[in-house]
């Protein structure tokens, strides 16, 4: 009575059922509803926000000819195009759609005049839009470098 195969088979199967079939199922609903999530709440927060945000400006914008700049979110590095600037913000676009929407800070690097010389900015996205060319997203300049008002003054 001890021992019978069936027995023994359904004795393992409840283990393994309880310790990785779960596990397992609930990761992957986990994962999936998490992308699910992220995808959705772009559209969702930012529609609403893009025509009050984009408005609020303390220093006026300048549209300048096209610049390609690198964009980081600390794991991974993007090329964008400057759309307009000012001295506390940036407009960014053909940002691609994989670009971290949960990052608080991005660093943006942008190829000065000589040779050697980069502005680095640490930005805060505060809208963001889905076009047809990639994301485009507005951002507070929290610390830019010295030269950064100069750069600005030029163009």
């Amino acid at each position: 009575m001890l021992y019978q195969p069936e027995l023994i088979i359904y004795l393992w199967f409840l283990p393994v059922t309880i310790w990785v079939l779960i596990p397992l199922t609930l990761s992957t609903i986990g994962l999936s509803l998490q992308l699910t999530n992220r995808l959705l709440f772009i559209d969702k927060k930012n529609t609403a926000e893009i025509s009050e945000n984009e408005n609020k400006r303390q220093h006026p914008r300048i549209n300048i000819s096209p610049i390609t700049v690198k964009v980081t979110d600390g794991d991974h590095f993007y090329a964008a195009t400057v759309k307009n600037i000012s001295r506390l913000g940036i407009c960014l676009k053909n940002l691609p759609e994989t670009l971290s929407n949960k990052a608080d800070k991005l660093t943006v690097i942008i190829k000065g005049e000589e040779q050697n010389h980069h502005h680095t900015l640490c930005v805060q996205p505060v809208w963001a839009k889905a076009g047809d060319s990639g994301q485009k997203l507005g951002a507070r300049i929290e610390m830019a470098s010295p030269e950064w008002i100069k750069f600005i003054k030029n163009r």
